[in-house]
Parts: structure tokens; sequence; C-alpha cells
């Protein structure tokens, strides 16, 4: 496919939606047709994902002049948007932290999509308990390093230790169990 940017070939907006009329007129016409509008459609919606994702300098602005249909229905908080974006959430955390007995890190994109998603409450009081819960999680790693240092045995002081040491970092290791062996 030819990517013609940042000036696009394409139609005005008159133009694109009487072209797209135009196909639809012909799908009724011709029934076997496969369905043409919304392969036109979905290559406008196609391109403007490409646009978001792989163009960094296609900001809000640009994208609001070439996509802004697109862009209000993307950035609409409907429900089923929220239910979408809830389900890749659990997806995403048990893939990545959950499955390996990981905490969720407190990052601020972390916490800010769980803000939006309700997870996590939004006001000061909220982010003020999560705050006290982060200085409580800080004198624990603590209280089980001292635990681990003179009582070696305890594996239990030893396991909430790692949970906590992963909990409190700012970079995140992600460990990798490989379950197959290469031979060459």
């Amino acid at each position: 496919m030819f990517d013609i940017d940042p000036v696009d070939l394409q139609l005005d907006s008159e133009q694109s939606e009487f072209f797209r009329q135009e196909l639809f007129r012909i799908e009724n016409e011709r029934p076997w047709t496969y369905s043409l509008s919304q392969l036109y459609l979905a290559s406008h919606e196609n391109r403007f994902l490409e646009r978001l994702l792989t163009k960094s300098h296609w900001d809000f602005p640009m994208l609001r002049a070439h996509y802004g249909d697109l862009l209000s229905v993307a950035l609409k908080r409907s429900p089923e948007a929220l239910s979408a974006v809830a389900s890749e959430w659990a997806s995403f955390k048990y893939s990545w932290f959950q499955q390996y007995e990981r905490p969720v890190p407190d990052w601020p994109a972390y916490v800010e999509i769980q803000e939006g998603l309700g997870i996590y409450g939004r006001t000061r009081w909220h982010r003020f308990g999560r705050r006290v819960k982060r200085l409580a999680q800080e004198l624990l790693f603590m209280t089980t390093q001292h635990v681990c240092r003179y009582f070696d045995g305890w594996e239990w002081a030893a396991k909430k230790q790692r949970y906590l040491s992963k909990v409190l970092t700012s970079e995140y290791e992600h460990e990798y169990e490989y379950e197959y062996v290469y031979k060459y």
C-alpha cells in the first residue's frame, strides 16, 4: 500500500460521502457484490488507526482536520467503549502481572487508566490513601529485609520481599519463564 504522507491524496468530505453512497447504490442493484461501501469505510478507519499509531507527527489538530469524525468517535466515553477498555486492561493486567503473581506498578499511566475505569478513586482522599499504602509497603519491605536477614529459612518473608521489591520499583523487569529449549 502506498503511504503518501502528510498530504494524503484523498477526496474531500462531500466527494467521499458521494463515493460511499454510490458504492451503496451499486450494492443494492447487484446483491451478489461484496459490501463495497463497508470496505471503503473500513479503509478510512484503517488509515486513521495507522496514522494514530505509527505517525508521531500526526497530533490531535492534524487528526481532527483529516479524521474529525473518527477521532470524535474514538475519544467518546460511551459505556461500550469503557467496557472494551476494561476488558483490554484486564487482559493486559493478567498477561503481564497476575499470571506471574506480580503487582501492577503504581506508574502514572497505569494509575490514570485505573482511575478512568473506576478501579481507583479520583479524589484527593483516594490519592492520599494510595500514598499511605505505598509508605506502608515501604516499611513492610524494610521489615521483611530484616526478617530474611535474621531468619533465612522463612519462605513467606522471602516471597513477600520479592513481591514488594516489584511493587516499589520504578523500573519493571518482566521475567519470562521459557518452556522450550531450542536444540540445534
